[in-house]
């Protein structure tokens, strides 16, 4: 396949025209008509050599023209790697969630837990200490985490006792104005726009603990079961009263999110 690569055309006029009217020449060398053959066929074969040489330069120019645009192309269509993705460090929090959760259920099937103080991404990136609140690991009831640059972590159980007993409970009662009860009635147009965001985000945190199961009270204080008691987590502002949460109840049952009205407040289980 080469080698007929190598055939141009200035090579066969060569082989075919000038060689055969240079021997003629040199054969019958007194008869000047041979002469003029061989001087006619040495100046077409640098004609079409001169023709050869200018398509073989343009055609090389066009395919290096052509590589030089395919390149460009692939380079334009190459992904930006260098862009963030988009809440990076929350999606960081809640694959750590997901770990601890699963190394405690692990020796605890049942155990669901939260954070004391959540760390930010910075203070895991350096490393540290953070501490938990637990349920349902009984005869501990705290625990802590321990992080290392490296990513390594390693979970210590306590059993803590506090020295008073006496606790100190934020009023449940909370009386709406009439303006504000005015302001929330609509409280399909409320999930669609704000809540189905707030309560989305809720969950995925308290899933990612363990918890199957949250209430929220009339004020949009929001707790969970840690242990015997009852431990807030987040305040939703502007919950819808009461009077609207039978239709809440409807709404959320769209979303697979079971929900009941109980007297201390709207109990969310998913």
């Amino acid at each position: 396949m080469a080698n007929h690569r190598r055939i141009t055309a200035g090579t066969v006029v060569f082989r075919c025209l000038l060689l055969p009217s240079s021997f003629l020449c040199v054969i019958f060398h007194r008869q000047p008509i041979f002469q003029w053959i061989a001087v006619g066929a040495l100046a077409v074969w640098l004609l079409v050599s001169i023709f050869s040489l200018a398509k073989a330069k343009k055609t090389s120019k066009k395919a290096a023209a052509a590589q030089s645009g395919i390149s460009h192309i692939r380079d334009e269509r190459l992904p930006d790697e260098s862009v963030p993705f988009q809440d990076q460090g929350l999606i960081l929090i809640r694959q750590l969630n997901f770990r601890i959760t699963e190394q405690l259920k692990s020796t605890y099937p049942m155990i669901s837990w939260l954070w004391v103080r959540r760390p930010t991404t910075v203070e895991l990136a350096k490393g540290g200490v953070w501490r938990i609140q637990v349920s349902h690991a009984d005869p501990f009831n705290y625990g802590e985490v321990t992080m290392t640059p490296a990513g390594q972590m390693q979970i210590t159980m306590l059993q803590v006792t506090p020295l008073d007993d006496a606790q100190t409970c934020a009023p449940s009662d909370y009386d709406l104005k009439p303006e504000d009860v005015m302001e929330r009635v609509d409280v399909a147009a409320w999930y669609s726009d704000t809540g189905v965001n707030i309560l989305g985000a809720l969950i995925d945190d308290l899933n990612a603990q363990g918890h199957r199961r949250l209430i929220i009270h009339d004020d949009g204080e929001v707790c969970v079961n840690c242990g015997s008691e009852l431990k807030s987590v987040d305040r939703i502002k502007g919950f819808p009263p009461r009077m609207t949460w039978s239709t809440f109840c409807d709404l959320l049952k769209e979303d697979d999110i079971t929900a009941q009205v109980q007297p201390d407040g709207l109990s969310l289980a998913w």
